[in-house]
C-alpha cells in the first residue's frame, strides 16, 4: 500500500488528493471497466476491457455562465447511496493515453489543476482494485489520517448526549457526519467562547462547485461562521433538505471530539444507537429532493404542485406503516418533446 501511495503523492498535488478525497467519501463517482467482446474458440463473450475506465459522476462543473444551484442536498443523497441520475455526467479514462487523458480537461474548465480530479479519482480507484486493497483503508492512508483511536466510552455518551441536547432530528445529525466524512469543515481556532469555522461553499453562483472545492483546500476560501459554545441552539430553516444546520452541529461535534480526543465516528453511532426507531434517513432526503423539484418545476402552477406534493406525501407517510388505506395513483403525462415521450 505504501509503495502505491508514494507513487500517487508523487503523480498529483495535495489539492488533487484533497478533492479526489472528498468526490470518494462522498460517493460521487460509480467507474467500472469496459466491457468489450472477445471471441473465444467459436463464442463471443464479454470482457472488461483492461484499459478503458467508464465512469459516472455528479457533475461538479459546469460550463453555463449562469449557473446558480446549492449542491449540497445532491451530495448529501449520493453519499446515502441515492445516485440522481439527472445531475450526472459520464466520461472514459483510455489508460494506454493515461498522461494526455489526465492532463486533459474541458474546454470550459477554468480551475487551476494540471489533472481533471474525475478522471483522476477513476485512475486512483482502479489502482486500488488491481491491488485488491480496501477502499476505505486506502484512501484514510493516503490522507494521513490517524491511526484508530481508543475508544472512549464515558468521553463519547457525553458528547452523543451534548449533541443530542441540541438536536434530535437523524437527518440533520446525518448531514453533520457527512461534512465531518468529506473534511468540509475546518476549524480555525475558539476565543471568546465562539469556534471560528470554515465550509465549503455549496451555494453555487456563476461558478462550479469543482471551483469551490478548489478554493477551498488550495487557497482556504469558503464560507467563515461562528458556533457560541455556550448556546444552546442550532439555526434551523437551514434548507429544502436539512431543519437544522448540519454545519454548526459539524462544527460543535468536531470542537468537542478533538478537545476530548474521541473519534466523532463512534459519537455518531451512539447518537443514532439512542435515537432508536426512526424514518429512513435516504428516503427522506429522496422525498426532500423531489419535494424541492416540485416547486421548482411548476412554479407557474399552484394547484398542480399541491397535488403533487399531497400525492408524494401520502406514499411517504404510507411507507411509514401510517394507518392509511391503499390507493393507487395513475398518471397521465403530456409532452411537446416527441423524443421522450414513450
Amino acid at each position: 500500500m505504501e509503495e502505491l501511495i508514494t507513487y500517487l503523492r508523487k503523480m498529483f498535488d495535495d489539492t488533487t488528493i484533497k478533492i479526489i478525497n472528498f468526490m470518494e467519501n462522498a460517493n460521487l463517482l460509480v467507474s467500472e471497466m469496459k466491457m468489450e467482446q472477445v471471441k473465444e474458440g467459436d463464442k463471443i463473450i464479454n470482457k472488461p476491457s483492461p484499459n478503458i475506465i467508464e465512469f459516472s459522476y455528479l457533475k461538479l462543473c459546469d460550463d453555463d455562465p449562469e449557473f446558480k444551484h446549492n449542491m449540497m442536498g445532491e451530495a448529501f443523497l449520493h453519499y446515502l447511496d441515492y445516485i440522481l441520475r439527472d445531475v450526472r455526467a459520464n466520461w472514459r479514462l483510455d489508460i494506454n493515453r493515461l498522461k494526455q487523458e489526465l492532463n486533459g480537461k474541458c474546454g470550459y474548465c477554468n480551475i487551476k489543476l494540471n489533472n481533471c480530479p474525475m478522471k483522476v479519482l477513476a485512475y486512483v480507484k482502479k489502482c486500488v482494485a488491481d491491488e485488491r486493497f480496501n477502499e476505505q483503508a486506502f484512501f484514510e492512508a493516503l490522507m494521513n489520517y490517524p491511526h484508530k483511536i481508543a475508544v472512549n466510552d464515558i468521553e463519547e455518551e457525553n458528547i452523543a448526549e451534548k449533541i443530542l441536547f441540541l438536536c434530535k432530528s437523524p437527518i440533520d445529525l446525518k448531514g453533520a457526519q457527512f461534512l465531518l466524512d468529506t473534511d468540509a469543515i475546518k476549524i480555525e481556532g475558539d476565543d471568546f467562547g465562539k469556534i471560528r469555522y470554515k465550509t465549503i461553499d455549496f451555494d453555487l453562483k456563476n461558478v462550479s462547485l469543482i471551483n469551490n472545492l478548489y478554493d477551498f483546500y488550495e487557497l482556504g476560501i469558503g464560507i467563515s461562521g461562528d458556533v457560541d459554545i455556550a448556546s444552546t441552539k442550532i439555526s434551523n430553516n437551514y434548507s429544502y433538505m436539512f431543519n437544522y444546520s448540519p454545519v454548526e452541529l459539524a462544527v460543535y461535534t468536531k470542537y468537542l471530539c478533538d478537545s476530548k480526543k474521541v473519534s466523532y465516528y463512534n459519537v455518531f453511532n451512539k447518537i443514532f444507537i439512542k435515537l432508536g426507531r426512526f424514518e429512513s434517513i435516504p428516503k427522506l432526503a429522496y422525498f426532500n429532493e423531489y419535494m424541492k423539484k416540485i416547486d421548482t418545476s411548476f412554479e407557474n402552477s399552484i394547484a398542480l404542485q399541491k397535488e403533487l406534493r399531497d400525492v408524494l406525501t401520502y406514499i411517504r407517510n404510507y411507507d411509514n406503516k401510517s394507518q392509511l388505506p391503499y390507493v393507487k395513483f395513475d398518471f397521465l403525462i403530456y409532452t411537446r418533446d416527441s423524443r421522450n415521450s414513450r
